[in-house]
């Protein structure tokens, strides 16, 4: 028996595969605007987002704010004169239009939901989470999705972890895994919180915060193992 009974998901490159989703989804935004897609473009707006989304985590500017912001930046990058908010929900659309996600997640959700109270535990957006959620049926094997926009508190701040432990009935810590592919907001977050936590690595990224989270993995099958120690 597993000495787990919680297990909090990361959704964005941990269940959905974030990063084929999103290089579609600029790829229609630009189609969109009738902008000719260079190969530096993707990459500069990925900049842009990482530090916008991580002024956001610093509470630096609210999610209304990073809506603007991260695509005001890029188009006036661009010198093309564009409302960042307009462009922002426009992107959006064009992202829950593109659902992808990480090989066999759907499937492991749904066997892990069977023994385990599964909490979908997002820095994402509410108009794309939940549509993603809702495109395979997955939203019905979380007891529970808490997402930063909605809670206005984001991983890997406290209040995010208070809420996501208050809505799935206050387990005690030691039953609580947090999984996700992120070291600045899941692993952190957890590891500040005193949950055990699980890097999702299947890059074999360097480990450039030198946090030391409680296992790791390369692939989402090999969550069994850790969850049958």
């Amino acid at each position: 028996m597993s000495k787990y009974t919680h297990l909090f998901f990361d959704l964005d490159n941990t269940i959905f595969d974030f990063t084929v989703s999103s290089k579609l989804a600029f790829s229609a935004l630009l189609e969109h605007y009738n902008i000719e897609q260079k190969q530096d473009h993707y990459e500069t707006y990925i900049k842009i987002n990482a530090e916008t989304w991580s002024e956001l985590e610093k509470g630096l500017i609210d999610q209304k704010e990073l809506k603007r912001k991260r695509f005001q930046l890029f188009f006036d990058y661009l010198e093309f004169e564009v409302d960042g908010y307009v462009a922002n929900q426009k992107y959006l659309e064009f992202l829950v239009q593109f659902p992808t996600y990480i090989e066999n997640a759907i499937t492991i959700v749904q066997d892990l939901s069977q023994n385990f109270t599964l909490v979908a535990a997002t820095n994402g957006l509410t108009q794309v989470q939940y549509p993603r959620l809702s495109n395979e049926g997955l939203e019905k094997f979380f007891d529970t999705i808490i997402v930063s926009e909605e809670i206005k508190a984001a991983k890997p701040h406290k209040r995010f972890f208070n809420e996501c432990f208050e809505q799935s009935g206050n387990p005690e810590k030691s039953q609580v895994l947090m999984i996700g592919d992120s070291l600045h907001t899941d692993i952190l977050g957890g590891i500040n919180y005193e949950i055990d936590t699980c890097w999702f690595n299947p890059n074999k990224n360097v480990n450039v915060l030198n946090l030391d989270p409680t296992h790791e993995i390369k692939a989402l099958e090999e969550i069994y193992k850790i969850l049958t120690e």
